[in-house]
């Protein structure tokens, strides 16, 4: 997955977990794909995509990128453990 579709994602799900709704249909396709990716189950709450999301960007070295990303949106890491601020 591309760090354009990542991001997508990012900002897609802070947006659901923080509105309680989807911006775009298309998003649950690149959800989807992305849960498959890694591994995870197709059922993964949004806050455990989010941290599946935020070990990536850890692993590609995109580490500061992801803290601003989510502290623009009001959540918060602790302890590598995402929180939402407001």
């Amino acid at each position: 997955m591309n760090p354009l579709h990542l991001s997508m994602l990012l900002m897609s799900i802070m947006g659901e977990i923080k509105h309680g709704m989807i911006l775009t249909r298309n998003i649950v396709h690149v959800k989807r794909e992305y849960k498959k990716l890694v591994g995870l189950s197709k059922s993964a709450s949004n806050y455990v995509v989010l941290q599946s999301i935020g070990e990536t960007y850890d692993l590609n070295g995109m580490t500061d990128e992801f803290e601003r990303k989510i502290n623009k949106f009001g959540f918060e890491r602790i302890n590598g453990l995402i929180l939402r601020a407001n």
